[in-house]
C-alpha cells in the first residue's frame, strides 16, 4: 500500500462556451482531475489508451497518483492530490524533486474548452515514513534549541544574540574585522554574514578563516563567540570550505545557508559530510519562501529546510509590535496575538530554533522578550549597525536591553516592569529618524502596555 503525499489546494476553473463562461460539470471535473494526476507523475497531454502500452508499465498507474476535485461554488474548486512517496528518492534529492513538482508546471494545465487559474496550494502533508527517513538522513545530526543554547553557555532565561552583519557588502576587511570583534566583545554570541556576502575565493577564504579564529578568541574562557560564514553556494564548495573552517575553533561551529536554489542540497551535503562533533550548527533564512508560497506553503518550505538539517531558521510572520505606548487597532491586536502565539508554539517544539529578524530596533527588544520568550533567537542587523555611534555601541545597547529584560522578568514574571528611564532615553535617541517617519519610530515599546492589549499564551 502506498504512503501518500497529500496535497490540498484551490483553483478557479471555468468552462469556455464561445464568448461565455459556464460552470464545470461533475464529469468534467473528474476528467480534469484524471489529467492532473497523470501529469503529476507519468502523463502527457493525452491518455495512454493504445494496446502498445498494455504491458509496458511496471505497476498499476493508479498506485502512482490520484486526484479529486470538488466544486465549492460556480468557479472555485477544492483540489486533493495524492502522490506516491516512494517515487521521490529522499537520499538522492527527492525532497527537492517534490518541491520542484509543486512549484513547477503541475497545475498549469492547458485543456481545450477550460480555463484553470488562481491555483493555490494550502497544505502538503508528508507521510510519517517520509519524515522518519529524512530525519535519519539529515535532521538527526542536527541540534535542538536547548543544545544550541548550551553550546553557547546560555542560561534558560537568556536568548541567543546574533549580528547579521550590515552593510551586507562593500566593507573593507579592516572594517569587517573591527565590527565583528567589537560586536562579539560587546556581548553577542554570533556575527553572521548576511544574504549577499558569498565571497569564498582563496584570498578571501584565508581572511575569513583567520577572522573566525580571532572571533572565537573574543569570549576567552568566559563565553563562546563565533563567526558564521555564509555558505549559500553549491555543495562541493561549501563542504570544502567547511573542512578548513571547522579547524578554526573548538565546537560549536556555525554556518549560514539560505533557502535559495542551492539551499537544500547544500544543507544536506553538510549534514552528510560531517557526522561527528564537527557537524555545524546551521542557520537559515528561507530566501524563496514568500516568492513560492502560492505553490509551496511557507510552513512546508520551512519544514523541508528543517528536515534537511537546518537548526536555526527565520519562520516568517514575526509579530509587528510597533513603537511607543499607543493603543493598537482591532486588526493590529488580532495580528499581533496570532503571530506571537504562533511563535510561542514554534519555539516550544525545540527544533528548529526560530528567530526574530528584519526591521527590529532596540526599543522593541524588551517587548519581544516578554511576548515570545528566551527560546527565540534575536538576529539583529540594522538594530546594531544604525546606532549613531556605530555598530559596537549599538551592540552594547542591545545587550544591555536584553540583560535588563532578563533581570526584570526573573524578579517578577507576572508584574511586567518598564526598563530604567535612562536606558529608555538612550534607546530613543540612538537612531536617526528617517525623513517623513511617524513619531513612534524608534520609540520604546512598553511590554506591559502591549500585553494588556493582546491575547498571548505566555511562555514559561
Amino acid at each position: 500500500m502506498a504512503d501518500w503525499i497529500k496535497i490540498i489546494g484551490w483553483a478557479k476553473i471555468t468552462k469556455q462556451a464561445g464568448a461565455l463562461q459556464a460552470r464545470v460539470s461533475r464529469d468534467e471535473l473528474d476528467r480534469i482531475a484524471r489529467q492532473i494526476e497523470a501529469d503529476a507523475m507519468y502523463g502527457t497531454f493525452g491518455e495512454f489508451t493504445s494496446n502498445y502500452w498494455k504491458n509496458a508499465f511496471t505497476e498499476d498507474l493508479n498506485n502512482l497518483a490520484n486526484a479529486t476535485f470538488e466544486a465549492e461554488d460556480d468557479t472555485k474548486v477544492r483540489i486533493t492530490l495524492n502522490l506516491n512517496s516512494s517515487k521521490f528518492d529522499l537520499g538522492s534529492g527527492g525532497l527537492q524533486h517534490l518541491l520542484g513538482v509543486l512549484a513547477g508546471d503541475l497545475f498549469f494545465l492547458d485543456m481545450p474548452g477550460f480555463k484553470i487559474d488562481n491555483v493555490t496550494i494550502t497544505s502538503v502533508e508528508l507521510p510519517k515514513s517520509v519524515e522518519e527517513e529524512l530525519s535519519g538522513l539529515y535532521e538527526s545530526n542536527g541540534y535542538t534549541t536547548g543544545r544550541v543554547k548550551t553550546a553557547f553557555g546560555l542560561k534558560p532565561a537568556e536568548p541567543l544574540l546574533a549580528f547579521s552583519i550590515k552593510p551586507r557588502l562593500g566593507l573593507t576587511n579592516d572594517a569587517l574585522r573591527e565590527i565583528v570583534l567589537g560586536v562579539l566583545g560587546a556581548g553577542f554570541q554570533i556575527a553572521e554574514f548576511d544574504t549577499r556576502y558569498l565571497d569564498l575565493t582563496p584570498k578571501n577564504a584565508e581572511f575569513l578563516l583567520k577572522l573566525a579564529n580571532d572571533a572565537a578568541a573574543v569570549g576567552g574562557d568566559r563565553r563562546f563567540t563565533r563567526l558564521s560564514p555564509n555558505l549559500s553556494v553549491p555543495p562541493p564548495l561549501a563542504v570544502d570550505f567547511y573542512k578548513a573552517f571547522a579547524e578554526t575553533s573548538p565546537w560549536p561551529q556555525v554556518v549560514k545557508v539560505d533557502g535559495g536554489f542551492d539551499g537544500l542540497a547544500t544543507i544536506q551535503s553538510l549534514r552528510n559530510s560531517f557526522r561527528d562533533r564537527k557537524s555545524p550548527i546551521i542557520t537559515c533564512y528561507p530566501l524563496l519562501a514568500q516568492q513560492i508560497s502560492s505553490k509551496i506553503p511557507r510552513d512546508l518550505f520551512n519544514a523541508a529546510l528543517a528536515l534537511s538539517g537546518v537548526d536555526i531558521i527565520y519562520p516568517g510572520g514575526s509579530p509587528r509590535v510597533g513603537g511607543g505606548t499607543r493603543d493598537l487597532g482591532a486588526e493590529e491586536r488580532t495580528a499581533v496575538s496570532a503571530a506571537a502565539n504562533r511563535y510561542v508554539r514554534l519555539a516550544a517544539r525545540e527544533r528548529p530554533m526560530i528567530t526574530l529578524a528584519g526591521g527590529i530596533y532596540a526599543g522593541q527588544l524588551h517587548a519581544f522578550y516578554e511576548l515570545v520568550g528566551p527560546g527565540v533567537a534575536y538576529f539583529l542587523g540594522g538594530c546594531v549597525a544604525l546606532h549613531k555611534e556605530g555598530p559596537v555601541a549599538g551592540a552594547r545597547m542591545c545587550v544591555r536591553v536584553i540583560e535588563e529584560a532578563v533581570k526584570l522578568h526573573s524578579e517578577d514574571a507576572q508584574k511586567i516592569k518598564e526598563l530604567p528611564g535612562k536606558l529608555i532615553e538612550e534607546i530613543e535617541s540612538a537612531y536617526e529618524k528617517p525623513q517623513g517617519a511617524s513619531e513612534t519610530v524608534f520609540r520604546y515599546t512598553s511590554p506591559a502596555s502591549l500585553l494588556k492589549q493582546v491575547k498571548v499564551d505566555r511562555w514559561g
